[in-house]
């Protein structure tokens, strides 16, 4: 139970190659899909994190490796989040940019189709956001973490005030 069975270098390089792969695998998947979790999107992740279990620890049970596996993926959070506030370009990266779905009543249809978001979604989230019609909208936005914020036209003066 606490020996360990693998290198703690063997466990952290593996730690290190799942997180990296994963992190690409999630930047890339879409920011739609962390938003509003379908069925279907929990099933892969529960089956992501299975899969990826043997990859962290190999064949060692024991504590010690679950601990450095564990802690070498928190180190590297921690650093990515330190890089992404301490550098622009960094968080663009990690973190991703906002991207404007509608602008004026205008429909983005072709970031809509990158970012695989049918009409029916899209108007599912304006609606929880009291919105029923794409032409009282002045400017909705994918954010980076995948949530859709809509401003409504009438109320563009008032956050033209305090973002001016």
């Amino acid at each position: 139970m606490w020996n360990l069975d693998t290198e703690w270098q063997e466990l952290i390089i593996r730690a290190t190659s799942v997180f990296a792969f994963l992190f690409l695998v999630f930047r890339f998947w879409g920011k739609k899909h962390f938003g509003d979790l379908t069925p279907f999107d929990l099933i892969l992740l529960l089956i992501m994190s299975e899969a990826v279990q043997n990859a962290l620890v190999g064949d060692d049970k024991g504590i010690p490796a679950a601990f450095i596996t564990i802690g070498t993926m928190v180190i590297i959070n921690i650093i990515l989040n330190k890089v992404s506030f301490h550098f622009r370009v960094a968080e663009k990266v990690i973190e991703g940019v906002p991207k404007v779905l509608i602008k004026n009543g205008r429909l983005n249809k072709k970031l809509m189709h990158q970012e695989t978001i049918t009409d029916q979604e899209l108007h599912e989230a304006l609606r929880m956001q009291g919105v029923m019609d794409v032409d009282e909208v002045f400017q909705a936005t994918l954010e980076a973490n995948g949530s859709i914020s809509v401003v409504k036209k009438k109320d563009e003066p008032f956050m033209k005030r305090i973002f001016h």
